[in-house]
């Protein structure tokens, strides 16, 4: 799998997470932990992409820099989001906004630098391999939903652990 497709298969696992928390009541244990859950992959998610695929992407140049402004558009809506108690009227307005501007992103990562618009530095060709290496050494054990096999990345459930699907299929 390529490394790209990695990262797309991974904003899948983000959209699944943030549609099962939006079916959460708010202030629930299990939307609390799931939010948790979402934080996780988040980080792991912009650090592989800012240390990883936008350098090995620079020569498209502006696409990366606006890349690089979404992630902070993100960063500031989900900041809004932590900074509202479940109580607050406004609570369900900050995270449906911290949803919209995440998925904004990725569709737009996924339309302007996937496949990607220059060829990719050699860290970042072939395979997944390093992508995954990076994810793990990022993640946290027992915590990160996307995990990798020698065929490629995985759905898993993080309380029992067990694969949940194949990314990728229906």
């Amino acid at each position: 799998m390529r490394a790209d497709q990695v990262l797309i298969e991974h904003h899948n696992v983000l959209r699944a997470l943030c549609k099962d928390i939006t079916g959460k009541p708010a202030g629930s244990a299990e939307r609390e932990e799931r939010v948790d859950d979402l934080l996780v992959e988040l980080d792991i998610h912009m650090r592989v992409e800012d240390d990883l695929f936008y350098p090995a992407v620079a020569a498209a140049g502006p696409l990366v820099a606006v890349a690089h402004a979404e992630h902070r558009q993100v960063s500031d809506r989900l900041a809004g989001f932590l900074r509202t108690t479940p109580m607050d009227p406004a609570y369900e307005g900050q995270w449906q906004a911290f949803v919209t501007t995440l998925d904004a992103h990725a569709e737009e990562e996924e339309r302007d630098l996937f496949p990607p618009p220059v060829e990719m530095t050699a860290s970042w060709t072939g395979s997944g391999t390093g992508c995954s290496r990076r994810w793990t050494r990022y993640g946290r054990p027992g915590r990160s939903s996307f995990a990798f096999r020698s065929e490629g990345p995985v759905a898993q459930d993080v309380n029992s652990g067990s694969n949940v699907r194949e990314l990728g299929q229906p």
